[in-house]
């Protein structure tokens, strides 16, 4: 495999997920290119600095030269927090669907085969409990700007996809664990820092509240695997 079939654009790659995922591929022998807005600074990559390629800019802004020499794409860019979105739909539309519609035509233009796509498993979204376990197949309902993005963002993939353009769906739980990029708005990660600072577990709901959860390490496997 030559060294450009080796090229990965990580969109959002400074972020909480990215900042795991980037190291993870350079360790596979990657070639890294980072495309960020750095609205919470470069530091997540602080440790990585100096063998990747990192390019400030704006997905609803996106230039086609950002994917020379790139042949796979990550595509991680988003407004991924869920009152963050509730407060500006607008805003989540335009960044996190038509971001990713600028991405995905770009990568048509320069035909770059290879896209994944962080999409969520909030776009299942049901006030009803259910038991069994959902799949590519089963009901999507999303009623919120975050996930109702994600489900757009979807449709507009499934529609530019070809023999030469593949995107491939992530519909990720909600992720935890420690990155250099941390974040303390997802559900495990406050639980445990809670703990540490008050030396107590506070359990919301009464204890019955159910949701699925993915390890970030895991998340960051399944990025690269779907290359």
């Amino acid at each position: 495999m030559s060294v450009n079939q080796r090229h990965v654009l990580v969109t959002g790659g400074a972020g909480y997920v990215g900042s795991v995922v980037v190291p993870s591929l350079l360790q596979r022998g990657y070639r890294v290119r980072v495309f960020d807005k750095l609205v919470f600074g470069d530091q997540g990559l602080s440790d990585v600095m100096d063998r990747i390629e990192l390019v400030q800019g704006d997905v609803t802004q996106f230039d086609d030269g950002v994917l020379d020499d790139i042949d796979k794409v990550i595509h991680l860019a988003a407004i991924s927090n869920d009152p963050t979105a509730d407060f500006a739909p607008e805003a989540t539309h335009l960044v996190n669907v038509e971001g990713t519609r600028n991405v995905a035509l770009a990568c048509v233009r320069r035909k770059v085969p290879r896209f994944v796509f962080a999409s969520s498993c909030s776009i299942y979204y049901s006030l009803n409990p259910y038991d069994g376990m959902l799949d590519e197949d089963s009901e999507i309902s999303p009623t919120a700007p975050y996930s109702l993005s994600k489900k757009n963002s979807e449709i507009l993939l499934r529609e530019l996809a070809s023999p030469d353009f593949c995107p491939t769906f992530l519909r990720k739980g909600t992720v935890f664990g420690v990155s250099p990029r941390m974040r303390y708005d997802l559900v495990v990660n406050v639980f445990a820092r809670n703990a540490w600072d008050r030396g107590r577990l506070t359990v919301f709901g009464g204890g019955e509240m159910w949701r699925p959860l993915l390890d970030i390490q895991d998340a960051a496997e399944a990025y690269i695997n779907a290359l």
